[in-house]
Parts: structure tokens; sequence; C-alpha cells
């Protein structure tokens, strides 16, 4: 990943998922005689320039990237056509691995930089963790009761500038040096077998729990297993697309949320 030329040091970056869900492009035509048109498009989530956990929350950037010290605020995303309408009965796989790409996203582009201390900074491992702004730019969070509906990520590791998290974990940071942090927090997913997590519509939503079978938004995604002695992404089966944590020996496999 790159980053985008001297932001505003006084700035945080923030979220930037691409679309949920892939893209697919219409077959064309193919001739009376000869081999068939070829099938649709699958399109891969795109490049982004910003670092991973909070500049885009790009799935596999580097986690301990941060931004510049100060207040944070977003890099826009590279623009995308709408669509074209797809096809009647068409499988979910290709959403469902369009959409876990995004929830990569969701997680590794969230890089807090503060320099005070904080609620989050101070929380202890097993900690969970909400974030209370409507938006990841700029993000206000604070510990949480784990079995809060509010707290999406659960703390995996604290410690100083030596800690590195995980290439799929958030990471909340804390210090006057971006390169030197006197405090950084590794964070995961807090989400049980069987929840579901809305990445939202916008590329700066803040992911939120909810309920499967209210849900009807395509961004919305359900975790079908959870392993915790594994990181082994061949064991996501059924159509299902992991999410390994390979530092945490953890993965996550997520499924359609209906």
């Amino acid at each position: 990943m790159t980053t985008p030329g001297n932001p505003d040091p006084n700035q945080l970056p923030g979220v930037y998922p691409p679309p949920a869900g892939p893209v697919y492009g219409a077959p064309p035509a193919g001739p009376a005689y000869g081999s068939p048109p070829a099938g649709p498009v699958y399109g891969a989530p795109p490049t982004y320039g910003m670092p991973g956990p909070t500049g885009q929350l790009p799935p596999s950037g580097d986690p301990n990237a941060y931004p510049p010290p100060g207040a944070p605020a977003g890099y826009p995303a590279a623009g995308f056509p709408p669509p074209p309408v797809v096809p009647a009965k068409k499988s979910k796989k290709g959403l469902i691995i369009g959409i876990v790409a995004v929830v990569v996203i969701a997680i590794v582009g969230i890089t807090v930089f503060v320099q005070q201390k904080t609620d989050t900074t101070a929380a202890g491992v097993g900690s969970c963790i909400k974030i209370t702004s409507a938006t990841v730019i700029n993000p206000e969070t604070s510990q949480e009761d784990c079995s809060s509906q509010a707290a999406i990520f659960v703390v995996t590791e604290t410690g100083g500038s030596d800690v590195k998290c995980d290439d799929n974990e958030a990471s909340y940071v804390q210090g006057t040096d971006k390169n030197n942090p006197s405090s950084r927090v590794c964070l995961r997913y807090n989400l049980k077998v069987g929840e579901c997590i809305d990445l939202g519509v916008l590329s700066s939503s803040v992911p939120k729990k909810v309920t499967c079978s209210a849900s009807t938004s395509s961004s919305t995604v359900k975790l079908v297993s959870l392993r915790t002695n594994s990181s082994d992404e061949t064991q996501c089966t059924g159509g299902t697309k992991g999410l390994p944590l390979v530092k945490r020996n953890i993965l996550y496999c997520f499924g359609a949320s209906s």
C-alpha cells in the first residue's frame, strides 16, 4: 500500500472499503456457432492508496501503518461505476467473497492515533471496545461490556512500539511520535457464531452488529464458524470465506446473512 502525498499532520485518516460484493459484467452475446461466450466477470476489490488499519480499512495492508498525529480525517476513495443488473438465480458465492474482502478492509483500516491516554489504550487483553461515533473518520472509542451489541472489537494485545498487530486486526495507538508510539492496542472482531455484522453502505460507515433476520443490506454477512485453534482458511467450507488471524491462531468463516 502507498500513502497519499503529504496528508495534513493534524488529520487522522478514516476508513474506505471497496463497494460491497463483486461487480458482475453481463456476458457478451456469442455467435451462433463456436465456443460459448465468457461468463460473468467478478471484480476483485480495488487497491487503496492509504495504508491499513485506519487509512483505508485495506484487508491485508500493514495494520501498523500510522496516520499523522492529531485529529484524523479520511482520504476519498476512488469512485466506482454502478454494477449492471445481476441476472436472476446468481450464486451468492462471489458476493460473499466480495463482502468478506470488505470485512477485512473494515477492520484493518481502523488505525487511530491519539496523543493522550484514553479509555481504549488503558484496556487490557480480553476487554471489548465500541465506536461511539457515526463514522470511522476521527472515531470516538470506549470500553464496553463484551456482551453488549455495541462492543464490536475485543483487545488481543497491548504494549508499546514493539507490538505488531496481525495483518487482519485493527490497531489503536497513542503517543507523540507516530513512528514510536507509547501505546498500541490490537483489536479483532467481537462476534459469536450466528451473529451478523453490517459494514454499512458508505466507505466511512462504522461496522456494527445487527439482527440477521432483520437485515436487508447487501453489506451484511454472518459469522458461520469461529475457530480459536487454527487460522487455516481451508477449514471454511460450504461456500464460506475465511478471515484468518495467523498471529492469534484464530479463523473467522463468513457467509451470507440469510
